[in-house]
């Protein structure tokens, strides 16, 4: 896995077309957008990739104001198909339910779901769409 900071880390397959992305401890919102900038300018495919976030380490949230800037790294390299992203928590109360309906609008080329068992979301983005 690389690091890119002592707050995320990140593995790419590009076989299976999955990025895996952990987030660990106290990060901030400028933190997780550069390194989703960082990511983009080294694999210019990664918004054609499904991705498993793995944030059962951290309780950072992304903000509404935050998805807006998010979707808008990604769009720069618009992706011509629905891709999936797995997010596991540590538990599915911890999800904000403000977050998840800002996710499902602002990311409308994505399928969202939430997970607490890393094994199911790796099975889920594995399955066919």
């Amino acid at each position: 896995m690389a690091i890119t900071s002592e707050h995320l880390a990140y593995e790419i397959d590009p076989v299976a077309r999955t990025a895996t992305v952990v987030y660990i401890g106290e990060l901030t919102d400028n933190e997780v957008l550069g390194f989703y900038a960082s990511l983009m300018a080294q694999y210019p495919d990664a918004p054609n990739y499904d991705f498993l976030l793995d944030m059962r380490y951290t309780d950072w949230r992304a903000s509404p104001e935050m998805i807006v800037r998010l979707d808008q790294v990604f769009r720069r390299r618009p992706t011509d198909h629905l891709r999936r992203i797995a997010i596991v928590r540590k538990s599915l109360a911890s999800t904000n339910m403000r977050q998840e309906q800002a996710l499902h609008e602002g990311l409308n080329n994505r399928a969202i779901r939430y997970f607490v068992d890393m094994d199911l979301a790796q099975r889920w983005l594995r399955s066919p769409p």
